[in-house]
């Protein structure tokens, strides 16, 4: 038996760079934060894969899903045996936070581990999303390109989060359809990443940004609403193109005293999260 946790994703900045053949470019420095999903495996002695998922609901049956694709590839690539694999899901999916990219990614650490696969993994996982070669390793990491360009960020510096949910997700192709026609930033994530290195705390947490913001806001009108009220007790910003939101802090009592007033309007709906390396 095998035992893998992956931590969910955050972009704590997120530049929008272009268009190349189709595809959005970006540049954004990403993080691993204190939310989990699960997996545990089990050997068997034949080629089938049973995947159980537990916690958050998919979008599709599980069949049908990126991590059993994922996970019959590498048997297939590998000739390994099957496996028994259940996977607690506690990262929500549609917020933003890398939720089926970590299944991908959990699946790929949990049979490499299994079976002893030495090989890197990252351009297998990269076949299934954007961030599933970075969540095989998580940290602090500039994602540039489509994803695929991933930069270790060497920093041990801990940030602290309040996080609020949204029941709905935000469509990524619809509010990239929306960016297309805005006038783009002026890109801050080498700055950030800069003032994160030299420990310009305050500087770096007043930079951040997020270009995919407006768009998502036009397509869930909540988002804007849970940023001005995480925006009352410090910086806020979302990851990714929503729908979940951050509010982030220097240490953990600034965290501890804004989730106690958060927390009585969102209730479960606000988690508490912290950086991890």
């Amino acid at each position: 038996m095998i035992k893998v946790k992956i931590p969910a994703k955050i972009n704590l900045n997120l530049d929008v760079m272009g268009k190349d053949g189709g595809y959005h470019l970006l540049d954004s420095l990403v993080a691993s934060i204190s939310v989990f999903n699960k997996g545990v495996f089990y050997k068997r002695n034949d080629k089938i894969i049973n995947i159980t998922f537990k916690g958050e609901p998919l979008y599709c049956n599980t069949v049908d899903s990126n991590a059993y694709k994922v996970a019959k590839e590498f048997i297939e690539k590998y000739n390994t045996y099957g496996a028994d694999i259940v996977i607690k899901r506690n990262i929500k999916t549609g917020a933003g936070l890398g939720g089926s990219s970590s299944d991908i990614a959990c699946v790929l650490k949990g049979l490499q581990s299994l079976y002893n696969i030495k090989e890197d993994l990252s351009k297998l996982a990269n076949k299934y999303g954007s961030d599933c070669a970075y969540m095989l390793n998580g940290g602090y990491c500039r994602m540039q390109g489509r994803g695929e360009k991933l930069t270790q960020i060497n920093c041990d510096k801990i940030f602290y989060f309040n996080v609020l949910l949204e029941k709905e997700g935000v469509s990524t192709k619809q509010c990239f359809d929306i960016v297309d026609n805005e006038k783009l930033k002026k890109p801050t994530t080498e700055k950030a990443i800069n003032y994160l290195q030299k420990g310009k705390t305050a500087e770096f947490i007043n930079l951040l940004k997020n270009d995919l913001t407006n768009a998502s806001v036009k397509l869930l009108p909540a988002i804007q609403q849970n940023l001005k009220e995480l925006e009352k007790y410090g910086k806020a910003f979302m990851t990714g193109s929503g729908s979940a939101t951050l509010g982030i802090y220097d240490n953990k009592k600034s965290q501890s005293k804004a989730y106690k007033e958060l927390k009585k309007a969102y209730g479960k709906n606000v988690i508490k999260a912290k950086i991890v390396l």
